[in-house]
């Protein structure tokens, strides 16, 4: 979650703990500057300075220290009674320091949370203390406040949005045992299969999508890879899936990947099973946050035909939860202590165009998919996927899976999130 100096010691650690300077008295400077992930003011003397940065780094560096409090806002020293506000990734915190003494107050509002820390000889002795007080987490309240990003805003990293890593790890699930979103469809049609049919099949994507909420902008790069490995009877079949994902999130950036193993079981010619386990991670230094999630999930994917066009109906449940990162940073546990059930369900129909692509035929397709996220409260519990596409289709002995794939998504969820995501899928 936090970035080490050069001496051990985590900066951005301290960076944020200082951080814990956020004012709700300065909310009209923060309106202005809503876009930014972090915003600063500075109070002295009657006269504020405001500041945003997109980095956690060049926040600290501009707002958590003397040179930089002194540069924001000239009228600030050492001893100047002050108030230094910090909008953190949109919790308002405060700093106040009431005379010109060292003592401090920190004060989190939307937690209900107030100390004082006023027993060091200087202000930075005090903030020194601050600072041991969030990075052993006492009285939980950097877990409360890690949480509260998932609940109460659309842009968390981890959880939260469906630009987030739980809500990517549930989508891959759901699309390798599907066949239902982003263009990438392993599913076996009927017949023993055999041969040909027994070949690996390699999958490779790449999506980029645009989405808003509150305010904020999030734009997402994913590079989904697949591959299938069928047993004897090509309708079982092996699957490894890793999507590699880059978030931009007000220009702060972050990255994330996850690794899906699971077995493809036909029930019936049409019914397919898919169970899956996944493990995945996601850091950013801009943004101050890390996490690891594991899921395991289970697909059903039941396809008939009515004349020329497929139907496919998708259904999946999925359990999602945080694990605790311990001795990753100079011994600093960081835990968003999550736990979440998950259903996806959706319909898809699919049939064929009456032109060819390279050669080959080709396919139309149209879907609908809804995500629903129960347990520990998430800002976006309720979304949904409307998905078209087109592109070629491959069959052999038994084993189909589309070659080429382009298509648009588009998400609409809860709290006014919405947002568009081209998709582009190649699988041989």
């Amino acid at each position: 979650m936090f970035k080490s100096s050069t001496d051990g010691k985590p900066k951005t650690m301290s960076s944020f703990i200082r951080a814990g300077a956020v004012t709700a008295a300065l909310m009209v400077p923060f309106a202005a500057h809503a876009a930014d992930s972090f915003v600063i003011s500075v109070t002295a003397n009657g006269v504020t300075s405001t500041n945003s940065t997109r980095t956690l780094e060049d926040f600290v560096d501009l707002g958590l220290s003397s040179t930089g409090l002194e540069s924001l806002n000239p009228n600030y020293t050492d001893t100047t009674p002050a108030t230094v506000g910090l909008n953190f990734r949109g919790l308002p915190m405060t700093v106040v320091y009431p005379d010109s003494g060292p003592g401090l107050v920190y004060t989190v509002p939307e937690l209900g949370f107030s100390r004082a820390f006023n027993a060091g000889a200087t202000r930075a002795q005090n903030e020194e203390a601050l600072e041991n007080f969030l990075e052993t987490d006492q009285e939980g309240l950097l877990s409360r406040i890690l949480n509260y990003f998932v609940e109460e805003t659309g842009t968390d990293p981890v959880a939260g949005n469906p630009a987030s890593l739980q809500s990517t790890m549930i989508a891959s699930d759901f699309s390798v045992g599907t066949g239902l979103g982003a263009g990438n469809s392993f599913q076996a049609s009927s017949g023993a299969g055999g041969g040909e049919g027994r070949r690996n099949v390699y999958g490779l994507g790449a999506r980029l999508g645009r989405f808003s909420v509150d305010g904020n902008d999030i734009t997402t790069v994913d590079l989904p890879l697949t591959f299938v490995r069928p047993l004897s009877d090509p309708r079982y079949a092996l699957i490894i899936d890793l999507p590699l994902t880059y978030v931009e999130t007000n220009g702060s950036q972050s990255a994330a990947a996850s690794l899906g193993i699971g077995m493809r079981v036909p029930i019936t010619t049409r019914w397919t099973l898919t169970p899956m386990v996944r493990a995945g991670a996601t850091g950013s230094v801009d943004l101050g946050s890390l996490a690891a999630l594991y899921s395991g999930s289970l697909s059903s994917s039941y396809r008939f035909n009515v004349g020329q066009t497929e139907v496919n109906i998708g259904n999946m449940l999925s359990y999602i939860s945080t694990t605790g990162l311990s001795d990753t940073v100079d011994d600093f546990d960081v835990d968003y202590d999550l736990q979440n059930s998950v259903t996806r369900n959706g319909i898809g129909v699919s049939g064929p165009l009456a032109y060819k692509l390279f050669g080959a035929d080709t396919t139309w397709e149209a879907s609908v998919v809804n995500t629903q996220i129960f347990g520990d409260a998430v800002y976006i519990d309720n979304y949904t996927d409307i998905a078209v596409s087109f592109g070629t289709q491959q069959s052999r002995n038994g084993l189909t899976w589309d070659a080429i794939r382009i298509g648009f998504t588009y998400t609409v969820g809860n709290n006014g999130f919405q947002g568009g995501r081209l998709n582009f899928g190649y699988q041989f």
